[in-house]
């Protein structure tokens, strides 16, 4: 039985590293992160019940680590950056719309890195990696037809369309690839990761003396080689620039740590300084090239993440020890949001994330949960470094820090993160203690009862993401029959969303629909025969508008979208309710304009109103 629980747990490793980089659907509300964040979920729920099980019922040994304890630590911050938050539902689940990085991903991600270290060896592990190459292969051959020859096969599977025309403006494959991944920087830091994936495979088989034959291990070796290239074309072909940089300095780190291994620190320190020097001079030119867009022009996205950054630093200030709360930056920023960003191109765009993975932490996290992630990556590096097979794996530990530095992390990437930082517990870990037998540990009965509720919990968690992916599917059928202007039919079906899952987004947008259902019944009711069906809508949208607020109350889109909303239903109101409607509505525009002081819409809305 032991070999068995074993097996499923790691067949589970084996699924995330195939499927996740690969699932999509059309079916939910975010095509890309929502599915692979609940797949993510439903395998971190199922190994932690393996890893208990081997714990309860043969005493698996526990390897320590002080990375462990950073991992441990992190997660601690985010739970205390969880409770302070200005949305605790926001920093639990995550920003509705990317997932990736609230409280409960943080969880998944941390029971997958410590079961991982606890389970695997380092050929087991090594299998892990072998299937997260055949996954990557596949995600670049899928990507592929769609930049290479305008046939994008995310188009053919979903619409039986051989081109790239299924995609909006948005999207391009045919210029930037993102493949199954979503976003063309999401594609180069998964392609970049997998570079070093391969030097791994190379330095490991190479350094193998005892070789059954010399040709077979050469040619293994540029089969690999190979593929790296391979990978660094792909990063190519997703014309990511942070990406680009990311692997070059990924590439250089870990030439630089095998000279230093070897003893050539004086090459070390001169390469490095010419190459600072050589990067202040491009950084200067870059920044110089970076100006404002002429009229009707795009800002350069060097600009726009200037402003965002200056944004985020200042909330850090206010918000120094524990944030705003993870994933809250979405609401936040607005608090400390720039002037300048209402004179570029992406104004009324809503930034959930500060585009810069530490000022980010800083801004939602606080010095707290900077403190601990920068130490946890610090440990992971050194724990690689101190063997020349963990150098590549420390590499590409610091290749994705600088991809984030300029972006931000997803859940594909999050994934391997933490799959690397394990290895570096399986190399340098302690056991705590001995293999115990069966009959030393606690009652037979007593561990059935426990097994029992580990195995029920299981079928929970289970269950909850079932009950989650359910109610997005409503939800996203909801905004389609919204769009549509079927607002009856989107009516019901953000009904269905709310009672599979109590989600504040879901009653928001239900409020405005209701408002907007109410409208168009009113304006078109000349003979009033539906003054009844009028007022109870009304009555609907304001009692939904009232629950979203109710868990989300410093949540300033809430606060337009509830200036909108009276906006609607002032129109429409029999005459003796709109003096009471007119007060919420000057009430939610000052509630507006306290949160988000520099937002041209509640601006130009304050100034329509004065006037």
């Amino acid at each position: 039985m032991e070999k068995v629980i074993r097996w499923i747990a790691q067949s589970v490793y084996m699924l995330l590293l195939l499927i996740v980089p690969l699932i999509m659907s059309t079916a939910t509300s975010e095509m890309f992160e929502f599915p692979k964040i609940l797949l993510i979920y439903a395998g971190a729920s199922t190994v932690f019940v393996c890893w208990a099980l081997l714990r309860l019922w043969y005493g698996l040994p526990v390897r320590r680590h002080t990375l462990l304890s950073w991992v441990g630590l992190f997660v601690v911050s985010q739970i205390i950056a969880t409770i302070t938050s200005i949305d605790p539902h926001t920093s639990i689940f995550g920003y509705y719309g990317r997932f990736n990085g609230g409280l409960a991903s943080t969880v998944a991600y941390a029971v997958l890195f410590a079961v991982a270290s606890q389970l695997f060896s380092k050929d087991s592990f090594n299998n892990l990696l072998r299937i997260s190459i055949v996954a990557s292969i596949i995600v670049l051959l899928w990507g592929l037809p769609g930049r290479l020859f305008g046939v994008d096969m995310s188009c053919i599977l979903f619409r039986q369309e051989f081109s790239n025309a299924c995609w909006t403006n948005e999207f391009r494959p045919h210029e930037r690839m993102f493949s199954t991944l979503g976003q063309p920087n999401w594609l180069g830091v998964y392609f970049a990761t997998h570079v070093f994936f391969g030097m791994y495979f190379v330095v490991r088989i190479w350094g193998q003396k005892n070789h059954s034959s010399v040709l077979r291990r050469n040619l293994i070796v540029c089969a690999l080689g190979a593929y790296s290239m391979v990978m660094a074309w792909g990063v190519w072909l997703t014309a990511s620039r942070s990406s680009q940089l990311g692997l070059g300095v990924g590439v250089l780190s870990m030439v630089f740590i095998y000279l230093w291994q070897y003893k050539r620190k004086s090459i070390v320190l001169v390469t490095s300084a010419m190459l600072l020097v050589i990067g202040i001079i491009f950084s200067i030119g870059y920044l110089s090239r970076i100006a404002p867009p002429a009229s009707g022009g795009v800002t350069h996205s060097g600009v726009i993440r200037l402003i965002v950054w200056e944004g985020a630093l200042k909330l850090a200030l206010r918000y120094p020890l524990t944030g705003t709360g993870p994933e809250t930056f979405a609401y936040s920023y607005f608090l400390t949001r720039p002037e300048a960003h209402n004179d570029t191109s992406e104004r009324e765009l809503i930034y959930n994330k500060a585009h810069n993975e530490p000022l980010h932490l800083l801004a939602t996290s606080g010095m707290i949960g900077f403190i601990t992630y920068a130490a946890m990556f610090w440990f992971g590096v050194r724990s690689m470094v101190r063997s020349r097979e963990g150098v590549p794996f420390a590499a590409s530990i610091v290749a994705m820090s600088l991809i984030n530095f300029f972006g931000f992390s997803t859940t594909s990437s999050q994934l391997l993160m933490y799959l690397v930082l394990s290895w570096g517990v399986l190399a340098s870990a302690q056991v705590e203690n001995q293999r115990l037998r069966p009959a030393k540990l606690n009652p037979f009965v007593i561990r059935v009862i426990i097994s029992i509720i580990i195995i029920g919990g299981w079928f929970m968690s289970l269950q909850y993401v079932y009950s989650y992916y359910l109610a997005d599917t409503r939800y996203a059928q909801a905004l389609n029959r919204q769009y549509a202007g079927e607002y009856v039919e989107s009516v019901e079906a953000f009904v269905q969303a709310l009672e599979l899952r109590a989600e504040h987004v879901y009653a928001n947008k239900l409020a405005l629909t209701l408002a907007q259902t109410a409208y168009a019944l009113g304006m078109a009711d000349e003979q009033g025969e539906y003054v009844d069906s009028v007022l109870r809508y009304a009555k609907m949208a304001q009692d939904m508008q009232t629950r979203a607020l109710t868990k989300s109350p410093r949540n300033p889109l809430y606060w337009k979208d509830r200036v909108k909303m009276y906006t609607l239903l002032i129109q429409v109101l029999p005459d003796a309710m709109k003096t009471e409607a007119e007060d919420n509505y000057n009430k939610a525009l000052q509630q507006a304009r306290l949160l988000a002081p520099t937002d041209l819409t509640v601006r130009t809305i304050s100034e329509e109103s004065a006037q």
